[in-house]
């Protein structure tokens, strides 16, 4: 005779082969038990906090910021579209500048994303060197990377400031920093300098290359849908650095 998974009671003698639970209310409960998820703490989409959603696909942290992603996602239209253009923009300029390459970049709408960058994943190579050395590029290459890319997250946020005054928010662009810090496991003090250096730096970029995010934001406003290959944003960049250099 087996015991109740449940209860941990016994199981009737005359209860069919397989039988697990004592009655239809330790099945039901097993069953409700089961059923229930752990949900880790997530950036809300509107304010960009963290916070632990009641339900596993919750989004934003409170009525208030689900009130004001709702009217964001209404009040797009042209308008819209040009500002999430100029918030793309602001991500693919500042990619160019600190030298990283992009595959695409887009303002089409997909899931709680206005837009997108996506960078080039860089070649594996084959070194043979030292444990030391390894050790000493790593760490190098971790600051670096961990930078560039706060640099470049930081500059749609700079470029919606440079052109509207204010920026619709920043849920995307947080949790992908806060993915960052984890990668890299930084210390809070150390990781709040970078942050703070990189948004100066954003900052500076676009304020320097304005003309630049204004044609790449149009020509994906303009374009039929919505993505510009990286080579094509990147000819695009070049272009307008070259007329800004002959004013």
């Amino acid at each position: 005779m087996t015991d109740c998974l449940q209860c941990g009671g016994p199981i009737a003698p005359d209860a069919r082969i397989g039988t697990r639970f004592c009655s239809a209310k330790c099945r039901y409960a097993y069953r409700d038990k089961s059923r229930v998820r752990t949900v880790e703490q997530r950036a809300c989409l509107s304010c960009g906090n963290q916070f632990t959603p009641k339900r596993t696909n919750g989004r934003v942290c409170s009525s208030a910021c689900r009130q004001r992603l709702y009217r964001h996602r209404a009040k797009r239209g042209e308008a819209g579209k040009l500002r999430a253009a100029i918030h793309e923009a602001g991500h693919a300029v500042c990619a160019f500048v600190m030298g990283v390459r992009l595959e695409l970049v887009s303002v089409r709408h997909a899931g709680s994303t206005d837009g997108r960058v996506v960078r080039v994943r860089p070649a594996r190579v084959v070194v043979h060197v030292t444990h030391a050395q390894v050790k000493r590029a790593s760490a190098l290459a971790a600051r670096m990377f961990a930078y560039q890319e706060a640099v470049v997250l930081y500059g749609g946020r700079a470029g919606e400031i440079a052109f509207y005054g204010d920026h619709t928010g920043f849920g995307g662009d947080s949790r992908s920093l806060a993915e960052l810090r984890t990668e890299c496991a930084y210390r809070i003090v150390t990781w709040n300098k970078l942050l703070h250096r990189a948004c100066v730096c954003a900052g500076a970029i676009v304020a320097k290359h304005k003309d630049a995010i204004e044609q790449l934001a149009q020509a994906l406003v303009a374009s039929r849908t919505g993505t510009l290959a990286g080579d094509e944003a990147e000819r695009i960049f070049h272009q307008a650095a070259k007329l800004r250099r002959t004013k």
